[in-house]
């Protein structure tokens, strides 16, 4: 028989290992989609064909999850707001998967995935060369971007 014990502390330790679990899903997935890039670019596939692939499924996952979740929000789009987010989607998400392909198109996918993992330890160096302070680490660090001194 099984012990109602062992079933409880099972379903408390994956419901601590969830968060783990799921980053170690998102990064296989992540080298498999590498991996498929990969091969379409050296099968010949533009370049920029992929990248409007990519953001084009990649809309419609969240356009409609967007609309579910913020069907009760009354908030006004307004043009300024268009144009913003027409820059982000220009400069921010077709020119990095451009430039991102390129890079993977002269090397290899591994390469590029070992580059891509370093991106928070640069982002956490430019930071404090731009001289913010990064203070309290723990679950929720905090960062002193304006000096009260």
């Amino acid at each position: 028989m099984v012990c109602f014990d062992t079933i409880f502390l099972n379903k408390k330790m994956v419901r601590k290992l969830k968060a783990y679990i799921l980053m170690v899903f998102v990064q296989f997935a992540y080298a498999a989609v590498n991996i498929i890039y990969k091969l379409a670019i050296n099968d010949g596939m533009s370049m920029r064909v992929v990248t409007a692939y990519r953001l084009l499924f990649a809309s419609l996952f969240t356009v409609p999850v967007a609309l579910i979740y913020d069907r009760n929000n009354s908030s006004k789009i307004t043009s300024k707001v268009l144009f913003l987010g027409f820059l982000c989607g220009l400069f921010g998400g077709s020119l990095f998967s451009n430039l991102y392909l390129v890079a993977m198109d002269l090397t290899s996918a591994s390469f590029m995935l070992a580059m891509i993992n370093l991106t928070p330890g640069i982002t956490f160096i430019m930071a404090l060369s731009c001289g913010y302070r990064f203070y309290k680490f723990g679950l929720h660090p905090k960062a002193d971007i304006l000096d009260n001194d």
